[in-house]
């Protein structure tokens, strides 16, 4: 009762299918902050810098394809993001998906992946036992 006398008449401001005012793109960027600093330890999530690289929605907006870059400046960076065997980056890409799922109220394909600098990649060290990267 105190909203409807404090309420003055007027058109609303937002089209009512909106469900929020922010920007959708912006709320994906802080949904993918948020796992990053829930699930890698110490400084590190504070300096990574995801980015959009793909936004699209399928013909009948049932579907929202999303792909991010993470951008990492080291070898440290990178290998805490990946995580043994790719574990910490699939654990984030799942809980992202999720997440926007709930946000966005459709399907959500979501996917994430490192940006590694040239000077990172040069420091890279073979695994001696199957030949893949270990960035730690």
């Amino acid at each position: 009762k105190y909203l409807f006398n404090l309420a003055k008449p007027g058109r609303h401001r937002f089209n009512k299918d909106i469900l929020v005012d922010v920007d959708p793109q912006q709320s994906v960027i802080n949904i993918v902050k948020s796992k990053l600093l829930e699930y890698i330890d110490h400084d590190i999530p504070y300096n990574l810098n995801p980015e959009i690289e793909y936004w699209q929605y399928d013909e009948d907006n049932s579907h929202l394809r999303i792909s991010v870059s993470v951008v990492t400046k080291n070898s440290r960076e990178t290998g805490a993001l990946i995580g043994q065997g790719g574990t910490t980056i699939r654990q984030i890409a799942a809980d992202v998906e999720t997440a926007l799922e709930d946000f966005f109220d459709c399907q959500v394909k979501f996917n994430i992946q490192p940006r590694v600098p040239e000077e990172v990649l040069r420091q890279r060290t073979l695994n001696p036992d199957n030949k893949t990267d270990i960035f730690m």
